[in-house]
């Protein structure tokens, strides 16, 4: 069984699980999952990730505002914080481009 049919298994049983970010997440792994690019794959996995954890943290400081000086500063810190991750993933996934791309040139 791979991945894709385990997502595919998870996401048949979404109707009982009760996050509809979760689910969401698991839609997007699902697509994620397809790409035929290992790189880009990873890259995509990586992203998904991100954003379901940003949808948490914020989802998280806007429930429970009393606990933030301010909750609105708090979330878009965080917002910033995981672009700033997201940047830093796309560039290690072309540096791994442009190296994969360089050996195939090379014959190596």
């Amino acid at each position: 069984m791979d991945l894709q049919d385990i997502l595919k298994a998870i996401l048949d049983a979404a109707p009982s699980i009760p996050d509809p970010a979760f689910v969401k997440f698991l839609e997007k792994l699902a697509i994620s999952s397809t790409k035929e690019d290992p790189i880009d794959r990873q890259e995509a996995y990586y992203n998904d990730a991100f954003d379901y954890l940003e949808k948490i943290v914020t989802t998280i400081i806007r429930q429970n505002p009393v606990f933030f000086v301010n909750p609105g500063t708090c979330c878009e810190s965080f917002r910033l914080a995981i672009a700033a991750e997201k940047f830093r993933v796309h560039q290690q996934a072309n540096q791994a481009r442009k190296m994969r791309d360089e050996h195939q040139v090379s014959g190596v």
